[in-house]
C-alpha cells in the first residue's frame, strides 16, 4: 500500500511539473499572488507570534500557567498541561500551536495521545487573522458575525472538553498518572552538566526565520497548485471549488467570498468549514513543525473534519 501511494505520489509530481512547463506564465503570476498574500497578511500576523512562542519556550512562561492550572485541576489526570498548551495555540494561531506541542511531547510534558488529540485543537487560525482578513472578505457584521465567530470556536471548545471527559473515564479504570509526574520535566529545574544553553540565535531568530519562510514556501506552491486547477473549467463546480479552497486557507477564503456559484448563506457556511479545517497548507505547516517527533496526523486530520463540519451546521443554524 506505500509503495502503491509513493507511486501515486511520483505521478503527481511529474504530472505537476509537465503543467508547470506548459503554463509557466500562469505559474509565475499565482507564485507572486501567493507570495503577496504571505508578505502582506502571513508574514505580519503569524511572525511575531511565532518569536514570541520560541522566547516563552526559551524562558519558560507556559510553566507557570501549568502551576496556575496545577492548583485548580489539582485532580484532574492531564488537563493542567493539556489546558495551558491548548489556549495558548489556539490565540497564537497556525502553526504556534504545533511548536508548543512539540516542544513539551520531546520534553515529555505531554503524552503522545496528549499531543496528538491536542495537535488539531490548538493548531487553528490566529484570532486576528480571523477578526481581520477572514471578516472582510465575508463582509459581516453585528450579531450575525458573533454567530459566525461563535461557530468557529464552540465546535474546538467542545471537542477538547469531550476529551478530557473521556480521558477521565478511561482514568477511572486504570491506575491514574498523577499531574506531578506527567509535568516533572517542566516544572522541575534541570540541572545540565557539561551542557552550554544555546544561544538566543539558535532558540529564537533561526528558528522563527526557518519557519516563517517554510509557510511562505507552502503558501506559494498550494496557490500555484490551486491557480493551475481553477484555470480548469472542469474544476469550476461547486464541489470542486469548495475543494480548492481547502488548499491554501487564505486564497480560499477569498474564493469562495468572490465565487457567484452559491448563494450568500452557503458562502458563510463553506467559508466556516473551510476556516476551521484550515486547509492543506496549514495542515503541511503543522508537519514541518512536529517532523522530529513521532506524532501522527491520523487523529489531526479526523479531529479537524468533525470540527469544520460542526462549525458548518452550527453557522447554518446560527444565520
Amino acid at each position: 500500500m506505500k509503495k502503491l501511494c509513493f507511486r501515486f505520489v511520483q505521478m503527481l509530481c511529474f504530472l505537476f511539473f509537465i503543467a508547470m512547463l506548459a503554463q509557466y506564465s500562469l505559474v509565475s503570476s499565482y507564485a507572486k499572488d501567493g507570495i503577496s498574500v504571505w508578505a502582506s497578511n502571513v508574514l505580519p500576523l503569524l511572525l511575531p507570534f511565532i518569536i514570541l512562542s520560541k522566547f516563552w519556550i526559551r524562558y519558560k512562561i507556559p510553566e507557570l500557567f501549568f502551576r496556575q492550572a496545577q492548583k485548580i485541576f489539582s485532580d484532574s489526570t492531564g488537563i493542567a498541561i493539556s489546558l495551558p498548551v491548548f489556549l495558548l495555540g489556539l490565540c497564537s494561531g497556525f502553526p504556534i500551536g504545533a511548536i508548543f506541542i512539540s516542544y513539551y511531547y520531546q520534553n515529555k510534558t505531554l503524552s503522545k495521545k496528549q499531543a496528538e488529540c491536542l495537535l488539531p485543537l490548538a493548531s487553528f487560525l490566529n484570532p486576528m487573522f480571523i477578526m481581520g482578513y477572514l471578516r472582510s472578505q465575508i463582509n459581516l457584521q453585528g450579531r450575525a458575525w458573533l454567530c459566525y465567530f461563535l461557530s468557529l470556536y464552540l465546535p474546538v471548545f467542545l471537542c477538547y472538553v469531550g476529551m478530557q471527559c473521556f480521558d477521565r473515564y478511561q482514568n477511572n479504570h486504570r491506575k491514574k498518572q498523577t499531574i506531578q509526574t506527567l509535568a516533572k520535566n517542566s516544572l522541575s529545574p534541570r540541572k545540565c552538566f557539561g551542557s552550554k544553553k544555546a544561544s538566543l540565535s539558535d532558540d529564537v531568530w533561526l528558528p522563527s526565520i526557518e519557519i516563517i519562510s517554510i509557510i511562505g514556501i507552502y503558501i506559494m506552491i498550494f496557490s500555484i497548485l490551486s491557480g493551475m486547477l481553477m484555470s480548469l473549467s472542469l474544476f469550476r463546480t461547486p464541489i470542486c471549488t469548495f475543494l480548492l479552497a481547502n488548499l491554501e486557507i487564505t486564497t480560499g477564503i477569498h474564493l469562495l467570498a468572490v465565487s457567484d456559484i452559491y448563494s450568500l448563506k452557503a458562502m458563510y457556511v463553506l467559508s466556516a468549514m473551510a476556516a476551521s479545517f484550515g486547509g492543506l497548507c496549514t495542515m503541511a505547516q503543522v508537519q514541518t513543525v512536529i517532523a522530529d517527533t513521532d506524532l501522527s496526523l491520523k487523529k489531526y486530520v479526523a479531529i479537524k473534519i468533525v470540527t469544520a463540519l460542526s462549525s458548518g451546521l452550527l453557522c447554518s443554524i446560527l444565520i
